[in-house]
Order: structure tokens, then sequence, then C-alpha cells
């Protein structure tokens, strides 16, 4: 607007993304003082202004976006989620090297240590001069000639929801939601706390339980002929006749933690029905009867261990459930004759059998191998971390139930033979 034939460059994402980008300035100029505003046209994807032949382009996220014009600024939207930001920083360069600006925006992930954005941060932060202003808002300048980092924490925003302090706002919006690795994540305060390497690192990749969530669905108001419990058990899809299924059960007492049970399908990996609550051993042992011989009477098994494990195991001996799996030594594979249920303990009794079943749901996850439609399961999986130095545990405050009898299920499906298998009853031993 105060320059002859400026050309402003938007980039973001996608397409989409840079066009929104465009109609927040369209948005901004007619709510200017009335001397400001110049007559504009244009379209969804450009701003022009005749009065001094000056433009604004949106142009998505490519590796050649922006090559050879004649640019004045230059602004990425976003620049961590760019799937070409480092390609495009090179081809936009040379346009700006004879004075032109670049104006990077984004929130920042602290994993991804090698991505476009993080780079440029870096660059600008270390050994940088800081200034910190009284509004909150943090500036590192090193020099005339290098990029300089402006941090705005997310308490610079002094009222999130009318009525409500911001401890207030925090504590019923934000900590009652999000995990704390996902609350470090995406409230940072300081820009130590963006650039730092966590030290409670999510154990299961974050990214891939992140699209977990795509997955998420409600579970079906009638169970078609599988009872619900009360809402208890969750069926996101019914037995079929001739599907085989595959079930495990981490048990409770009904006092401090909830039982878990998962049911998946042997072939495709999905969660067709889980259930969860706080029920003593003996119920949660009819829970676990009852969906093994709806689900086509699955092969299952159980965590053996603790007093829960035990009071579970004598009711179920007592329910005559089917198609129960050996015990198994988990590291060898071998079976342990005349034992039922699995121990799933740490190294000591159990031959560090829990960090074997937890690596194997790592990589299922990882791998995008498997289908969880519980938003409980999934927040369990984000809330799972390894501490510096430690084994992988659940976070203060929350459960592993869900993680535990989905590692066990997804151990198991590995003693199946392949093939069609018909088990009507009995003791199946693989």
């Amino acid at each position: 607007m105060f320059n002859n034939n400026a050309k402003i460059l938007f980039f973001s994402q996608g397409e989409k993304e840079a066009f929104d980008l465009v109609a927040k300035a369209r948005f901004i100029h007619p709510h200017l003082p009335p001397y400001l505003q110049l007559s504009e046209n244009g379209n969804r994807g450009r701003m022009h202004f005749s009065f001094n032949d000056s433009e604004i382009t949106a142009l998505p996220s490519t590796e050649k976006a922006g090559k050879g014009t004649d640019t004045t600024i230059v602004v990425r939207d976003e620049l961590f989620t760019h799937p070409y930001g480092a390609e495009n920083f090179t081809a936009v360069g040379p346009t700006l090297d004879s004075g032109g600006q670049s104006i990077d925006l984004s929130t920042l992930e602290s994993d991804d240590l090698k991505n476009h954005f993080r780079e440029r941060v870096d660059k600008a932060f270390n050994g940088a001069m800081r200034v910190d202003y009284p509004s909150g808002l943090v500036l590192f300048k090193k020099g005339k000639y290098e990029p300089v980092l402006v941090f705005l924490g997310w308490k610079l925003r002094p009222t999130r929801l009318e009525g409500l302090e911001l401890d207030d706002w925090v504590e019923l919006r934000i900590k009652s939601k999000y995990t704390p690795y996902q609350i470090e994540k995406q409230y940072p305060a300081t820009i130590e706390e963006v650039l730092k390497t966590s030290r409670e690192r999510s154990y299961f990749d974050v990214k891939v339980t992140e699209d977990m969530r795509l997955h998420i669905l409600d579970p079906l108001m009638e169970g078609h002929e599988v009872p619900i419990f009360d809402g208890i058990v969750k069926v996101y899809k019914p037995p079929v006749i001739g599907e085989r299924y595959l079930i495990f059960t981490d048990p409770s007492d009904g006092v401090e933690d909830p039982f878990h049970t998962v049911v998946m399908h042997s072939k495709t990996y999905e969660g067709v029905c889980e259930a969860s609550g706080m029920l003593t051993a003996d119920k949660c042992a009819l829970v676990h009867d009852t969906l093994v011989r709806k689900y086509n009477d699955a092969p299952n098994t159980y965590e053996a261990n603790s007093y829960s494990g035990g009071k579970f195991s004598e009711s179920i001996k007592n329910l005559k459930t089917p198609c129960q799996l050996s015990r198994r030594d988990i590291q060898t594979g071998k079976v342990i004759p005349d034992k039922l249920g699995w121990w799933t303990s740490g190294e000591k009794g159990g031959g560090g059998s829990k960090a074997i079943m937890l690596s194997g749901l790592e990589e299922a996850i990882r791998t995008r191998s498997i289908i969880s439609h519980n938003r409980e399961t999934i927040n369990q999986f984000q809330s799972f971390i390894v501490p510096e130095g430690e084994r992988p545990q659940k976070t203060r405050g929350s459960h592993d139930d869900a993680v535990m009898a989905w590692a066990g299920v997804w151990q198991i499906r590995k003693y199946l033979p392949q093939g069609t298998v018909t088990i009507s009853s009995g003791t199946y031993t693989g």
C-alpha cells in the first residue's frame, strides 16, 4: 500500500490454506481507516491495488513456487507443515537477495529436529541477543543480515474465555483434555520449552497416534446380539460368521484401575470391539467370556499376574471359557504346559515379557498395522512415555490398561496358525 510495484507472496502448505491467507488480508483492508483504503480487485488467490500496481498473490508451497518472480516480501504461513519448505526457500531466495524480506510464521514441534522451519529457528536463536518486552513478546537478533526470531507464548492472549482467568481456563479446558506431552507441544509459554528435546518422550509415534484419531467411531447403540453391559462394552463392528477374532483382557480389581478388553480381527488387525470400566475381577471375567463366545469362540487370553489376574483366572476357569491360549515364554515362544493366562511383568519373574510386548505394539503402531476406534485407547497411547533413562510407562494420573490389552492381543496373533481353523471349545494351544 505504501510502495509502487510491491509484490507480496503468501505461501501455505496447500492452495486452500494459501487462499485463506488472502482472505484474512481482504478482511482487514476495509476495516482500516478510510484514508488508508485503496481500490482493490482480484480473486480468491490475489489482491491487486491499481493505485500503485502492487499485489498480494497466494501460492501453495511447492519446490519451485515463486521462482523467477520479482518479490518484495514472502510470507510463509505454518511453515513447519510445508512439504517442500527447504526447496521452496531455495527457489524464492534469489528474488529476495536484492533487498526483499522473508517472514516465516509457524508453530513448532520439538520432535522433528530436521524440519526446515526448525533449522531456521535454531539458526536465529543460537548465540542471539535476547530482548524481552513488557508484553511478554521475546525477540532474538544477531545483526543486520541475520534472521530475527520473534517468539509469542500462549499467555500473550490475556483472555481465552470470557469470565475466566487464564489459570482457571487452563484447568478447565487444557489440563482436562490434553496429556502433559500435548500441552508441552501445543501451549508453550517460553521459547526454551519449544526448543528443548522433551525428557518425557512419547513411546509411540506421535504423528501416527494423532492420525489414528481419524478412525475414531461412535460405538453402535445396540451390540447386534453382543451384550453391551450398560455401555461398558463398545461394539464398533458386530461379529461376522466365518471371521476369526482374537481377544485379550487386562483385568482389574475395580478399585484403582479399570479393566480393558480388546477384540481384534485376526487379519485386518482392527479393534472391532473394546470394553473398559471399573469392574471387579469376576465381572471382568464375565465380560471377557461373553465376548469370546459372541465373537465366534475367539482364541483368547489375559494378563494373569497380580491379585486381580489371579481372581480373573479363577473366574474364567469357573465359566469354562472356550478357546483359551496356553501361556508362553514370550522370549522363546515356547508353550508353558498346564498354564493359562499370560504373565506380563517386567524383568523380575516375567523374563522381560512386558518390554517385549510393548516393543511389539510400538512397531505395530509405527507401521500403522492396527486400527482402534476407541478415543480413550488413543489417549492412552499418547500419554505413554519414556522418561530419560527409564522404562516405558504411563504418565502420572493416567492409565495403561488399554495399552497392555492391545500389546497382549498383538502378541498372541503371532502364535496362531495360518489358514482356516475351526475351534469349538476347550483349550487352544496354537
